[in-house]
């Protein structure tokens, strides 16, 4: 098993970031002093992206990035080089524990780990975040609920969270109650699918825009 299934690593394509930003932008017009959060950072495509992008950096006010490994961490550093930019080397788990904060746009590609895979703490963390979201089904089948309903509750009253997700949000049963959580906290609900396979390394898996 290669040490990128054991972590959910499988980075976002550039061409999605890309995209997303600039569909983000235009959902943010007009808008001063932005906050961002990326809970999950990686190789950083969506910080790179948010400020290398001319109409939307000049109004940033802070962007966080969270990620567990310190050398991609370290990476995004050297490219952001900007006094908004605050990387935190954490577990998003351990993070969200701490946080008070909210944000203005919540954006990012979770990990997608099964249980299975997960160690004793990451499921206990994961188990009481469903728990104090009221969720009827609060044992975890992936970690990626977890970081989508932390990050719910991280989301501005005004703001907007855009996640890359599985598809099998839309299809399977213990996702359901997601769903209902999703379309109970926000105004607006917006899915792009796609007629192909996003992540090329992650055979079989079905992933959308949220």
């Amino acid at each position: 098993m290669t040490d990128r299934k054991k972590v959910g690593s499988f980075y976002t394509p550039k061409s999605i970031a890309d995209f997303l930003v600039n569909y983000l932008c235009d959902k943010l017009q007009g808008r001063q002093d932005i906050s961002v959060l990326e809970p999950s950072a990686g190789d950083g495509v969506f910080v790179k992206t948010i400020y290398s992008h001319g109409t939307l950096s000049d109004r940033i006010k802070k962007v966080v990035a969270v990620e567990q490994s310190k050398r991609e961490l370290n990476k995004i550093a050297k490219a952001v080089r900007h006094e908004s930019f605050s990387a935190i080397h954490s577990d998003f788990l351990e993070f969200q524990n701490e946080n008070k904060q909210k944000f203005s746009l919540v954006v990012g590609n979770p990990p997608y780990i099964k249980k299975s895979l997960l160690k004793a703490s990451q499921i206990e963390h994961c188990k009481l975040i469903h728990q104090n979201a009221n969720l009827a089904d609060t044992k975890p089948k992936n970690i990626w609920t977890a970081f989508l309903v932390r990050c719910i509750e991280f989301t501005a009253e005004d703001g907007i969270l855009a996640f890359v997700l599985p598809s099998e949000l839309l299809q399977v049963k213990f996702a359901a109650e997601l769903r209902e959580l999703i379309l109970r906290e926000f105004e607006r609900v917006e899915i792009f699918t796609f007629n192909e396979l996003l992540f090329n390394d992650c055979k079989g898996q079905d992933t959308v825009l949220l």
